[in-house]
């Protein structure tokens, strides 16, 4: 843990003690993640949004099977970006969604490639579900989801405090649940493709697929 001061802050206390605590609980991939993804909220200690994303990334951990976009060593800050992009997703799947998953790969490199690895990736509704089981958001009752929305409302105040921040949406399925609750928002942001849909596209036309996909990305990030 170089480059840490001696004199913590209380939420760079709070987050040291996570990357300790994940640590000792394990080196499966998704522990790696997380260790990566704090690691990378400590090493912006000084940016005047950190305290608020740390307090962010606390409260997201404690609804149930929450997940987060992983940062990547060297490459994408995933939830612990600051930059002013915000790249939304509707939920995360329950997948576990390994460095090399097709899908990561397909947005972490377009990302990069665009330039844009410091965007702050997130999801509208933060705990795993699969569509048509009781675990997607669309079999919750209101309350249910009610926590997820004002989570999102507070990282769009509080990460994007002057609203210049570029939204982007993945998929239809995200635009539409997002419209639904910040209309206002939505009349700005773009939308790009569901890295998930790669799934269904045949093997021979992936490199087609990609190729489309990043320059959508980055028609988004400069339009």
């Amino acid at each position: 843990m170089r480059g840490i001061p001696p004199r913590l802050s209380f939420a760079s206390g709070v987050i040291l003690s996570r990357v300790l605590s994940e640590k000792r609980a394990g080196c499966c991939s998704e522990t790696k993640d997380i260790i990566v993804t704090l690691e990378r909220m400590l090493q912006q200690q000084r940016h005047p949004l950190f305290k608020s994303l740390c307090w962010l990334w606390e409260e997201a951990r404690t609804l149930p099977g929450a997940w987060l976009f992983p940062a990547e060593e060297n490459g994408v800050s995933g939830f612990a970006g600051l930059a002013p992009i915000l790249v939304i997703g509707e939920q995360p799947s329950l997948s576990p969604w390994p460095p090399g998953d097709k899908g990561r790969r397909c947005l972490y490199d377009a990302l990069l490639a665009c330039g844009a690895g410091q965007a702050h990736l997130t999801d509208i509704v933060k705990s795993r579900g699969g569509k048509g089981e009781c675990t997607h958001w669309t079999q919750w009752p209101r309350e249910q989801l009610q926590p997820h929305i004002n989570l999102l409302r507070r990282e769009l105040d509080e990460l994007d405090p002057d609203r210049n921040a570029k939204l982007i949406l993945l998929g239809d399925d995200a635009r539409g649940l997002f419209s639904r609750h910040f209309p206002k928002h939505a009349a700005s942001a773009r939308v790009v493709p569901h890295f998930g849909a790669l799934r269904w596209v045949r093997l021979e036309n992936r490199g087609a697929w990609y190729t489309s996909f990043r320059e959508k990305l980055s028609t988004a990030l400069n339009s």
